[in-house]
């Protein structure tokens, strides 16, 4: 079955041109021997060749920071480079059926499994071409942990910790980790530095291509600051929660506007005067959630640690600048203006039924009280009924997350048990966002907020 994306058709143009061109470079140089032996010779030399070239050549690019691939031209759903080692396997198995010919069976299939051997060799290393770049990368988050010491900072390595989901920008499941973790403190502000890395497959270099620093600093806001998204005025600015987006009110400063689900009290924590530091210190965007500002740094570039301390230095700056409160009023804001999530808990505490609280939609039925969360899913039999699939006490709940589960890319909600596999709620799908943001902040009001629910990993 012939299936390509974009030049992956090439692949099998260089399979037959290979061919004809190793039989061209045979005849000529009049080798001796068996001409068929060394057409599949030729084959397998001059058709890895130029598989590589052209993979290389359409699915990278060089930049500033070294090559950087994004793989968009696939034969059978793999890069065009990662195929040499077809033509490879091709041509020796060429050679092993005639050397078995020629001489005995046993020397055929001996070729054969050598052949093999080194098609996996070549499209291993075809593959991996990214390695010694990933090297390089290491070694600069080892100069991290120098520069952690230096500065009495803390430096964890790896979080340990990995996060799949399904990918609209990947076309995937993808999985997140994250790599060179420094924490410590800046004139009184908690910080965190870390290398996060998205990666599909087993290819090091997809680690490299999405790979970007983040620094995130603590603000000393009350109530927290609504999730916001800063960027260049006149630039499409994407938060991924709010749909609608529009820019919040009040004059940009230095060139950036913010985006964020309340546009008024973000405008009011976020005021120019911040703006036009972070346009003064070089920052093309940031952004404001869960109470931390948060920058990411270029895809595929790994912060220099020298850089490091400038923004650590820029962003703790730039959070002390962030009011405790709003600048226009100089009051308090109650906590139900935060975020829409946040409105819901505030209306679910003040005005809460006595019973349990019941979300239905036409898949599945959610029952929440102070006790337990019960989920019963749509039945076939009978017609419009309901059938229990899970019954929890919170007490053995330690928290709820959406995540996938093995191959599946549907993004679902598991509670996570003190004893036994993690338990499946419902599907992503299966409530809108009105409807997730109710359920979020019943069981917050439920578990007296000792259980919380991630919306932002609903949709990764």
């Amino acid at each position: 079955m012939i299936v390509f994306a974009g030049w992956g058709w090439l692949t099998y143009v260089i399979a037959v041109a290979s061919i004809a061109i190793g039989g061209v470079i045979v005849d000529a140089l009049r080798l001796p021997g068996d001409t068929i032996l060394w057409a599949g010779i030729g084959w397998a030399v001059v058709g890895a060749l130029l598989q590589y070239l052209v993979g290389r050549a359409v699915n990278s690019r060089p930049t500033p920071h070294g090559r950087t691939w994004h793989d968009s031209h696939t034969t059978a759903g793999r890069p065009m480079q990662d195929c040499t080692g077809i033509h490879v396997f091709l041509g020796l198995t060429i050679v092993a059926i005639r050397a078995g010919q020629l001489t005995t069976p046993v020397v055929g299939w001996l070729l054969f499994a050598a052949g093999i051997a080194v098609a996996v060799f070549v499209g291993s290393w075809a593959s991996h071409a990214a390695l010694p770049r990933s090297r390089a990368a290491g070694g600069t988050v080892e100069t991290r942990k120098t520069l952690a010491r230096a500065n009495g900072w803390r430096y964890r390595g790896g979080s340990g910790e990995s996060v799949r989901g399904w990918s609209r920008r990947y076309k995937g499941i993808v999985t997140l980790t994250t790599d060179g973790v420094v924490t410590g403190e800046w004139r009184g502000r908690a910080f965190v530095v870390l290398d996060v890395m998205a990666s599909r497959g087993f290819s090091p270099r997809r680690h490299l291509q999405t790979r970007r620093t983040v620094v995130r600093v603590a603000l000393n806001a009350a109530p927290p600051v609504p999730r916001a998204v800063a960027g260049p005025v006149g630039t499409p600015i994407v938060l991924d929660e709010v749909r609608p987006w529009e820019p919040v009110g009040g004059a940009p400063g230095g060139g950036l506007r913010v985006v964020s689900a309340d546009g008024d009290l973000a405008s009011r924590y976020l005021t120019p005067a911040v703006l036009a530091a972070a346009a003064a210190a070089g920052l093309r965007g940031f952004q404001v959630d869960d109470g931390e500002l948060v920058y990411a740094g270029e895809p595929g570039r790994v912060i220099e640690p020298r850089e490091v301390l400038r923004l650590v230095h820029t962003l703790v700056d730039l959070a002390l600048m962030v009011p405790a409160r709003p600048s226009s009023t100089g009051a308090e804001v109650p906590r139900q203006r935060t975020s829409p999530e946040e409105r819901s808990t505030f209306r679910a505490s003040e005005a809460r039924p006595a019973g349990p609280r019941v979300i239905t939609t036409r898949h599945v039925r959610l029952t929440v009280d102070r006790e337990r969360l019960v989920a019963h899913r749509r039945s076939v039999r009978p017609a419009d009924g309901w059938t229990e699939h899970l019954a929890v006490e919170w007490a053995h709940v330690r928290e709820l997350l959406f995540d996938t589960q093995g191959l599946d890319p549907v993004v679902s909600l598991f509670a996570l048990v003190d004893d036994g596999p993690r338990r499946y709620v419902a599907d992503a799908n299966h409530l809108s966002r009105p409807e997730w943001s109710t359920f979020a902040a019943v069981v917050a009001d439920c578990t007296g907020g000792r259980i919380r629910v991630d919306l932002a990993r609903r949709d990764p």
